[in-house]
């Protein structure tokens, strides 16, 4: 709640969430924050628990149902296993140190058939390469999400996976992609290190200079044509809708 800049509301993973929210849905929101999501759905069903107070005042504010409540805690006071017909978490179980029981305690709460949705930052995006990138380390990220983890949540939890979308390229993502492909184009000729992380230099500071130039260029001339023709590279986060 300290970085609001780094939690915006106009999110992709939310839009492209809400095409499954029936009006009729008990939507169950965990790491709800202000209550963007639920702004954006047609339920008139929705609870979201957030464990920032910041974030539940700020919902409130916006006449949003959010309970500054962790989810061990809503489990126990709530009662309402298989009561919900959609369960969403974005952006949160990479925060998580224990994702085993959070996602038991997400698949409880879910009605049969209904849709567990989550969003992660992916391990598939060129973005996550990206040098000194210390947001997607601990303690701020706990773990690290490929494809192939969805598998294998699907198989533990005996939930059907519906779908597996990655967001594209945002326009706000773009100078770092450049300044990750280039970075890692050097890293791979053998004139950098292995390792992702750097210390400051003249040529990391020239990265970032050409990085931004080239930024420019790209959002200009190159992003709207890639855009228009759906051929945008992948971008920071995956969608995941599990069926239970």
């Amino acid at each position: 709640s300290k970085h609001r800049w780094y939690y915006g509301g106009n999110r992709y993973e939310h839009k492209y969430a809400a095409r499954f929210i029936k009006k009729n849905d008990r939507v169950l929101e965990i790491g709800a924050g202000g209550g963007n999501f639920a702004r954006l759905i047609k339920s008139h069903n929705y609870v979201g628990i957030d464990i920032s107070k910041q974030a539940c005042l700020r919902a409130k504010a916006n006449k949003i149902k959010v309970l500054n409540l962790s989810l061990s805690r809503f489990s126990k006071i709530s009662g309402n296993l298989r009561a919900f017909d959609d369960v969403c978490l974005f952006q949160v179980l990479e925060h998580i140190a224990d994702v085993h029981s959070c996602l038991q305690l997400c698949v409880s709460f879910l009605k049969k058939n209904g849709r567990l949705i989550i969003s992660l930052p992916s391990t598939d995006s060129l973005i996550q390469d990206a040098p000194n990138n210390i947001l997607d380390m601990p303690p701020h990220h706990l773990s690290q999400w490929p494809d192939e983890t969805f598998k294998t949540i699907a198989k533990i939890f005996k939930l059907k996976t519906l779908h597996v979308q990655h967001e594209p390229l945002a326009v706000y993502h773009i100078k770092l992609y450049l300044k990750t492909y280039l970075f890692q184009t050097f890293k791979q000729s053998g004139r950098q290190p292995p390792s992702n992380l750097v210390k400051s230099s003249i040529w990391l500071d020239s990265l970032n200079l050409v990085s931004y130039f080239l930024g420019g260029l790209y959002i200009i001339f190159l992003y709207p044509f890639l855009k228009i023709t759906h051929n945008l590279p992948v971008g920071h986060t995956v969608i995941v809708v599990f069926q239970k």
